[in-house]
């Protein structure tokens, strides 16, 4: 069965960015990516700034 995907879920996939290890921070205004080892550290880094961001965690950390 075919599932359509969201506009949003097109414009993530579209930056073509993997987290390598713990979480991955994407500004979705400008394309550019962070990477944290921690939740609480990407959200004190997002404190204050502005723009559209998106938030993802690699569960298969190593």
């Amino acid at each position: 069965m075919y599932r359509k995907h969201s506009r949003l879920r097109d414009e993530i996939e579209s930056l073509n960015v993997k987290p390598v290890a713990g979480v991955l921070l994407v500004n979705l205004s400008t394309g550019e990516s962070w990477s944290f080892d921690s939740y609480p550290d990407a959200i004190e880094f997002m404190k204050g700034k502005k723009g559209r961001w998106y938030l993802t965690a690699n569960i298969n950390k190593k």
